[in-house]
């Protein structure tokens, strides 16, 4: 899916001065939320890139499949884009493997740093830069809100994609030897592996279950993984809000408007001229908490007051 600006207006930005247009590439694994893209466009209009007047957004949505990622990367390297921002570690990976030249922003994803992508989030070098939606802090709360609302929780199971397994590993053990839970890990090749690895990990008396999406996301992957954990009857903590909204449990999970809006301020500086190794890689500010209680009540869990009085959105 593409949006082509079609007037062409001189930009006044010093990195675009004799150009007609800067050209921002868009890849994620799914569509992104239009509230989060409205909001990342309405800052590229705050620094004077106005889309479809001196600037084009050319968007690239996968389907859940990295090796499709990976191709949609290659194209929007070949087609010549200036910047490209990335949504989801698997994202940045894809375009990281097809080019070391061209900017990269994330506007989310587990900590390049750890993924071996960046060198630092002071001083990343290389190619790439923006906002990191997931850190260690963020791997230990999920753990820690599952164990508020599951009594004498002890054993969870984690979905993930090995990649993301590899960066969190050991964040994931910290949180377990703090909360004296054992975890066990699901790498779903396709949604639909979730329900057999889940009929597997309730023989091993799992009792709650951590998600975290991967590449997993477009609406009907979150409705066939929301409803393989709900056929075995386990809480979950979910990465985004779109999976509660589809029936999950509960969520938590950076902002994501916020990271749009960041995303677009880092996007705006490099086209007027910076290196993008040379911006600091940003953390998470504002995270977001959501529950359903419809799904709590199916569950037959009283999700207690603390974490509601916590929570920033609550689904009745």
């Amino acid at each position: 899916m593409t949006l082509l600006g079609s007037v062409a207006a001189p930009c006044l930005h010093r990195a675009f001065a004799q150009t007609a247009q800067a050209r921002i590439g868009f890849l994620r694994p799914a569509p992104a939320p239009e509230n989060a893209l409205e909001a990342f466009r309405a800052v590229l209009d705050k620094h004077g890139f106005i889309v479809g007047r001196n600037c084009e957004l050319v968007m690239r949505w996968g389907d859940g499949d990295p090796e499709h990622l990976r191709g949609l990367a290659a194209k929007l390297v070949n087609d010549g884009v200036d910047v490209i921002v990335v949504d989801t570690l698997v994202a940045t990976q894809a375009v990281r493997t097809a080019t070391s030249s061209t900017a990269i922003v994330m506007a989310g994803g587990a900590d390049p740093v750890a993924a071996g992508i960046a060198k630092s989030l002071s001083r990343p070098g290389g190619n790439v830069t923006g906002i990191t939606g997931q850190s260690a802090d963020y791997v230990g709360k999920t753990f820690e809100l599952l164990s508020q609302i599951v009594p004498h929780l002890s054993r969870v199971a984690v979905i993930d994609m090995q990649s993301g397994q590899n960066v969190f590993r050991a964040a994931d053990a910290e949180a377990a030897r703090m909360l004296g839970l054992s975890i066990s890990y699901i790498d779903p090749h396709e949604p639909s592996d979730v329900d057999a690895a889940l009929s597997a990990a309730v023989v091993e008396s799992v009792q709650g279950v951590v998600v975290r999406s991967g590449p997993f996301n477009s609406v009907a992957q979150r409705h066939v993984i929301v409803e393989g954990v709900a056929k075995h009857k386990l809480p979950a903590v979910y990465l985004g809000n779109d999976f509660v909204e589809v029936g999950g449990l509960v969520s938590y999970s950076a902002d994501k408007v916020d990271e749009y809006r960041r995303a677009a301020d880092m996007v705006a500086k490099i086209l007027r001229g910076a290196k993008p190794g040379d911006l600091p890689i940003e953390q998470p500010t504002h995270f977001e908490l959501v529950v359903n209680l419809k799904t709590a009540s199916a569950l037959g869990l009283t999700i207690p007051p603390s974490v509601l009085a916590r929570a920033d959105e609550v689904i009745e």
